[in-house]
């Protein structure tokens, strides 16, 4: 054989090993490696303690709006609710609306809720309104904030 068949097979044989070699270290994946998932997996059990109370005492919230009016909610008590997190139901709830240029509104009620993400307050259960010397009483009142 010739000087020029031996470097057609060493170069072949070159270029085979370097294509093994490359499949070997970045597409084959060894099956003993690999974790395995059981076919039954372990069911853990989470339990909750229904007695655990999501209650925060004193909570205060301010906003102030583009025209400077300031809206304050104070609650003795407020409870996450269990439909959505965003909401607050507050207990024993007084809140005050300072407008620009105006005397302040003053609520109250025995509940309301609030929802920390568009500001949107329901006040429930004898509500009672007061602003300058006027007295309203309401079952409900919903204040939008996002509104104005």
């Amino acid at each position: 054989m010739s000087l020029k068949t031996y470097i057609q097979i060493f170069l072949l044989i070159l270029i085979i090993s370097i294509t093994v070699l490359f499949f070997f270290k970045y597409f084959y994946i060894d099956e003993s490696s690999i974790d395995r998932i059981p076919k039954n997996p372990i069911e853990e059990e989470i339990v909750l303690d229904e007695n655990i109370e999501n209650i925060i005492e004193d909570l205060r919230f301010e906003r102030i709006d583009v025209y400077g009016n300031k809206f304050v909610i104070n609650a003795k008590y407020g409870e996450i609710s269990t439909n959505s997190l965003d909401v607050l139901i507050l207990k024993e709830v007084k809140g005050t609306i300072y407008l620009t240029n105006r005397s302040p509104i003053n609520i109250s009620s025995n509940f309301a809720k609030y929802n920390k993400l568009n500001f949107h307050t329901i006040f429930y259960e004898n509500v009672k309104i007061t602003y300058e010397n006027n007295l309203i009483k309401s079952d409900n009142l919903n204040i939008s904030l996002d509104k104005s």
